[in-house]
């Protein structure tokens, strides 16, 4: 072996530089997760459309078509998009993530009145137009730097009173929507919103999703499988699994009984607002951002939901 070479240099300091280096470029690889998070945009609003599209399809009398768009769509939302978010989130700060969930409503304003022959108005355009505002402004606001979640460090942010309060207002949000709106007449404009708002808050919770993330992250890095010995590994892996599954149910019937255009805005916007809030609440992503900083960041929050409640209006 020549002296000198990286032979002699002992596994775990080659990991340690490596992990150092990871460190540093960190902060400049979050593009990469801006732009995996766009391809996922796109396929939900594709997968979303199929679903819209399956069920028109049934009415039509062409079942065999209907289940062939329905499976393919289920494909896209169920396995397809959370892969990419996960790979997106390991590139990137949930907060800075977040608000581009916003662009699928852009997207499918866009595209509904050529796929699936809804009609695009003007206050629809305007929507879209501040849903992409909002959404490039908060890049600029969030956070860019990624912080190394360690299983100790993720254990320290999750038991916390803060985050058990989260998730108590979650779970009585979630019952009101489940036995007390869901419970309305199909043509209800508030079951509507119930099944989008209820999807998008369990999809929005990406918090387990960006843990995931870290944890197989530092596994490739470090190789290491230490993180692996640690419960609260098998807790955000759960967590992540069961927010990405469970809102499909909620999130195909609203398709189904409703058309795109109002389910996807709802869907969209309860998502950005929980996965917003969630990436400061539980993660702490804006902590160490001033105040100023922290209240562009809302305000660009408040522009996405403000297009996201036009285009329910219109």
């Amino acid at each position: 072996t020549v002296p000198g070479s990286h032979d002699n240099i002992p596994t775990s300091l080659k990991g340690a530089r490596l992990a150092c280096w990871f460190q540093t470029m960190s902060a400049s690889l979050w593009p990469i997760g801006v732009g995996l998070e766009l391809v996922s945009t796109i396929s939900g609003t594709i997968g979303k459309q199929l679903i819209r599209f399956s069920e028109m399809k049934k009415e039509q009398g062409y079942k065999d078509k209907g289940r062939i768009a329905l499976t393919i769509g289920l494909i896209l939302n169920t396995a397809v998009g959370p892969l990419v978010d996960l790979s997106a989130y390991g590139f990137a700060a949930q907060s800075l993530i977040a608000p581009f969930g916003g662009l699928d409503i852009v997207w499918n304003a866009l595209l509904a009145p050529c796929t699936l022959g809804e009609k695009l108005t003007v206050r629809r355009v305007l929507s879209a137009a501040l849903i992409f505002g909002g959404t490039v402004a908060s890049v600029f606001a969030a956070q860019h730097t990624e912080v190394e979640y360690t299983t100790d460090l993720l254990e320290e942010l999750l038991i916390r009173w803060q985050v058990g309060l989260y998730g108590l207002i979650f779970l009585i949000w979630f019952v009101f929507n489940r036995w007390v709106l869901m419970r309305l007449p199909k043509s209800n404009t508030w079951r509507g919103f119930s099944l989008g708002a209820t999807a998008g808050t369990l999809a929005g919770n990406m918090f387990c999703v960006k843990a995931t993330a870290e944890i197989i992250k530092t596994c490739i890095v470090e190789r290491t499988m230490q993180p692996f010995t640690c419960w609260i590994t098998y807790l955000v892996l759960v967590g992540a699994v069961f927010f990405a599954v469970s809102n499909v149910k909620y999130m195909t019937r609203g398709m189904k009984e409703y058309e795109a255009l109002f389910m996807v805005t709802v869907y969209e916007g309860a998502m950005v607002a929980t996965n917003s809030v969630s990436a400061m609440v539980v993660l702490r992503e804006m902590s160490g951002a001033g105040i100023e900083r922290v209240l562009a960041y809302c305000g660009c929050i408040l522009v996405v939901l403000l297009g996201m409640t036009l285009l329910v209006l219109g």
